[in-house]
């Protein structure tokens, strides 16, 4: 269901763009009036090209959810209670703020309104607890970055400590 509705949304914030894109091409083209945009005459659009450009909008709204939406392992040394510090520390630079915590998983969601709404509020990023590796799941450009951000800082945490232990 989730995919569908992410479908939905993607597909209603494309066409908004396409209307304002073929809003504002028809004021600035001359002689073209609305009712000549997908006319006959073919001044802006060519007559019957307007279902092949919704035909592509719900084929690319179909595909979209897949793949953007994903799951990515993180492969830190120990649990996720070991590193709760670092991770809470990552989501917070990456301007992520705590949502709930349901016992087996933790929810972030953007800090920005704005960021929001341009994501259509499908701006969660979901954490599994657990043992190593722990899985992110959200926006793969948003994972991406955050796994690669808490991998580095789980081994910079883990490097701090074995440099202390060896300096007693």
């Amino acid at each position: 269901m989730k995919y569908i509705i992410r479908s939905l949304k993607f597909f209603l914030k494309i066409l908004v763009l396409l209307c304002i894109i073929i809003f504002v091409m028809t004021i600035f083209t001359p002689d073209v009036s609305f009712s000549d945009t997908f006319s006959n005459n073919g001044k802006l659009f060519s007559e019957g090209s307007l279902p092949k450009m919704l035909a592509f909008l719900i084929l690319c709204s179909a595909i979209y959810p897949a793949l953007t939406y994903v799951k990515k392992e993180i492969f830190i040394d120990g649990s996720y209670d070991d590193f709760k510090d670092v991770i809470n520390e990552v989501f917070e630079l990456s301007e992520y703020v705590f949502v709930s915590d349901n016992g087996d998983s933790v929810t972030y969601r953007k800090k920005s309104k704005f960021a929001r709404f341009n994501r259509l509020y499908e701006d969660q990023i979901t954490l599994t607890k657990g043992e190593s590796p722990l899985f992110l799941s959200g926006l793969r450009k948003d994972l991406m970055m955050i796994s690669n951000r808490i991998e580095y800082k789980a081994k910079e945490k883990m490097d701090s400590k074995s440099n202390e232990s060896n300096n007693l």
